[in-house]
């Protein structure tokens, strides 16, 4: 559990190793204590006495162990005063948080991480994007050149890659290792709000608040095409893994389906109530899931014959997890279609999707 805590926050012990106790008293502490239980809210009060909860079970306790250590700081020259939080963490060292990773100076408005899980990228308020090894929470390289807040990104699936999008009304490509702006993707007249890349890095999908959705060449920046038929603001964009398809979902409250060589509106799916905030379709081109901003969660089996306007079957997705969905959560669907994550805030919630009214 030492070595769970401490890769946590790897980065910033790196950079001040002589807070190595503090963030082991913060982070630690709580894990076995045995007041922890009064902080959690349990459906049946005998739950917080399941077996399985780290205060319960026998042996020596973290937080006995760190009580020895601090108490022998406080007593040592030259100690300094150490913090610890009054409740538990949000994600304490059972759950499946692995790393944070620091350096952003504003809120992280959207992150992306690379096929095989080694890059992550993270877009900011801060008008920057950070380029970030996953196994270590390194920060390899910061990507500047917006000149407004970053609402979008998304990495190529080797990681060599990464596009942007930003209230600069900009989409920005850049090489990934380097941090060098391979193009600049001018067109759109409103904030970019969502951007896509294929699996090969070479097209993008964005969607603007200017209500259309464009797709571009990335080695060019050449303007491929423009999808029109959006009512309000596009929120969010997928692009298939050969670039063939794009779905985008609108505050118009619609989920549509495009071709994107030619730009032709494949289809309209209507089902939610309120505007569409996240989409993403799977690797197969078959199944959508999309979000809207009441959190409720639809799958889309749009199939091969999907006609414009139509209304292909759709269900809510019922799950374990959903009861803790809130409304600006992120959603993304996985390539077979089985399973779908929602990233808000510092928190990825993993849903297994399951289907019903088909």
């Amino acid at each position: 559990m030492f070595d769970k805590a401490i890769h946590r926050d790897s980065t910033v012990i790196a950079q001040h190793p002589h807070l190595l106790l503090q963030f082991l008293w913060h982070t630690c502490y709580w894990h076995d204590c045995p007041e922890a239980k009064d902080h959690y809210q349990w459906k049946k009060p005998e739950d917080a006495d399941d077996p399985s909860h780290p205060w319960n079970q026998p042996g020596e306790k973290l937080c006995d162990l760190l009580k020895e250590w601090v108490a022998a700081w406080r007593i040592s020259p030259g100690s300094t005063p150490l913090l610890r939080s009054r409740r538990p963490s949000g994600a304490p060292l059972q759950s499946g948080l692995l790393a944070i990773l620091r350096g952003h100076e504003h809120m992280v408005w959207s992150v992306s991480i690379s096929a095989d899980g080694k890059r992550i990228a993270s877009g900011s308020w801060d008008n920057t994007v950070r380029v970030w090894e996953a196994d270590t929470g390194r920060e390899i390289a910061v990507l500047r050149g917006h000149e407004g807040l970053v609402r979008s990104v998304s990495i190529s699936a080797d990681g060599k890659r990464i596009v942007s999008g930003s209230d600069d009304r900009t989409v920005r490509v850049w090489e990934a290792d380097t941090g060098r702006e391979i193009a600049v993707l001018r067109g759109h007249e409103d904030s970019v709000g969502s951007v896509s890349i294929t699996a090969d890095g070479k097209r993008i999908a964005s969607g603007s608040w200017d209500n259309t959705v464009r797709v571009w060449e990335a080695d060019t920046g050449w303007e491929i095409v423009v999808l029109r038929g959006h009512e309000w603001e596009v929120r969010s964009v997928s692009i298939s893994a050969d670039g063939k398809r794009i779905v985008s979902g609108s505050y118009d409250k619609t989920v549509r389906v495009w071709e994107a060589d030619t730009g032709r509106e494949i289809a309209v799916l209507r089902g939610h109530q309120t505007g569409v905030r996240s989409v993403s379709i799977s690797g197969d081109e078959r199944e959508i899931i999309s979000q809207d901003w009441n959190g409720r969660i639809l799958r889309w089996n749009i199939g091969a014959t999907a006609q414009p306007e139509g209304v292909p079957q759709g269900s809510d997705i019922r799950g374990s997890s959903l009861d803790v969905l809130w409304p600006g959560g992120e959603v993304t669907l996985s390539q077979s279609g089985e399973y779908a994550a929602v990233f808000e805030g510092i928190h990825v919630i993993p849903c297994k999707v399951e289907r019903s009214g088909f």
